[in-house]
């Protein structure tokens, strides 16, 4: 595109932070490269630049300062989002909220090309929020599923993380784009032999009760103590019942807890590392994931020790690049890290081979060359 036939998608997000990585990082900048005049409006990002310094050379960002209470939040900031977002005049409108519906349908109504980006089945996540009272979460669950099929009808298309999500939209319309990494992130793994790393098994992401880290920090008191293990976690606990488990881990030896790491910090971790760990809970709605984290693992070169899911077994056992677990076994956890202690040269193997999958298959420039396609297409109907 010539910079005067450059156009206008501006990018929203009123939970999403502004660095988020699939927000920012791969839809926002793949779309910049492909020639397009990229804005992201959002919330102010977890990890702020430097003085002087912008969050994106290639995205112009626009932060809305939002309180941490949601009640306030959706109140407060859902005017100023939208006043800002019109404003920019864009000629694609992108959101990544499912509180935004409204506006992505008051968007549509105007006649804009409007893409609604689904990261998670909220209909079902809805089912396990600990902020809704149990008796109304079915109800939620019903309302999220309404609203999502009057949006699906208003919005040009859907844009769905995974093949699960995208059966609750018109499959006409919808596109699964996969949050898979990008390889440059992670560079060439394996400079250094794991049998000369540390004895690190990592863990790299938002803490959840839902996601593990109870049942990872009982496993590393399970470890044999020869063996010097340690559990490094990056990553910042969300709610009290989290934070309390990782207040009782901070006075472990063998628990490393390094609180929210910016995309350089997770690459330098997970290249000192000996495997990655991904026990999420066997909920619904992460039995029919596709974890990032796994392949963000496998595209560092690391084994995965991960949760015996049908879906993530299948992708394990094809591409022989790690261990599954039951995730709610402490003591299967901490054999499954045993293991890949014990035998670093097959370890080293099983992440070599994952990070061949993650170059032919699980990676981010395959699904954003997806994305751009689409806004092309979209553009060309508008």
């Amino acid at each position: 595109m010539t910079p005067a036939s450059r156009k206008r998608c501006v990018h929203v997000a009123s939970v999403h932070a502004a660095d988020d990585s699939r927000v920012l990082r791969k839809e926002c900048e793949v779309l910049a490269a492909a020639g397009f005049d990229v804005h992201l409006v959002a919330r102010p990002p977890k990890t702020p630049p430097a003085a002087g310094e912008a969050l994106s050379e290639a995205v112009t960002t626009h932060i809305v300062p939002t309180p941490s209470s949601r009640p306030r939040r959706i109140a407060e900031t859902f005017g100023r989002i939208r006043r800002l977002a019109l404003s920019l005049d864009a000629d694609v409108y992108h959101f990544h909220d499912p509180e935004l519906m409204p506006f992505g349908v008051e968007l549509g109504l105007r006649g804009k090309t409007v893409i609604y980006d689904v990261h998670e089945d909220y209909r079902v996540q809805v089912l396990t929020k600990q902020w809704v009272h149990p008796v109304l979460r079915r109800a939620a669950g019903a309302a999220i599923a309404a609203t999502e099929a009057v949006t699906d009808r208003a919005v040009s298309a859907v844009v769905a993380a995974t093949p699960d999500i995208a059966s609750n939209f018109d499959p006409d319309k919808t596109e699964v784009v996969f949050n898979f990494p990008r390889l440059d992130e992670f560079g060439e793994p394996g400079r250094v032999a794991h049998a000369e790393r540390p004895p690190w098994v990592s863990y790299v992401g938002t803490l959840y009760l839902s996601r593990g880290v109870k049942e990872m920090v009982e496993a590393s008191g399970l470890v044999d103590p020869s063996l010097g293990a340690r559990l490094v976690i990056g990553g910042a606990a969300t709610n009290a019942p989290t934070q309390a488990v990782v207040d009782a881990a901070t006075e472990l030896p063998q628990v490393d807890i390094r609180g929210w790491l910016d995309r350089p910090a997770v690459t330098e971790l997970l290249a000192a590392s000996r495997a990655g760990l991904v026990v999420l809970q066997p909920e619904r709605r992460f039995m029919t994931a596709y974890p990032v984290k796994m392949f963000e693992y496998m595209a560092a070169g690391l084994p995965v020790i991960a949760s015996d899911f049908p879906l993530w077994r299948e992708i394990v056992e094809r591409d022989r690049c790690g261990l599954v677990v039951d995730p709610t076994d402490p003591a299967a956890i901490a054999w499954a890290v045993e293991w890949v202690l014990r035998h670093p040269d097959e370890a080293q193997a099983m992440g070599e081979r994952g990070r061949r999958a993650v170059e032919t298959q699980y990676n981010w420039d395959i699904e954003g060359a997806k994305l751009v396609a689409l806004y092309r297409r979209l553009l060309a109907e508008a």
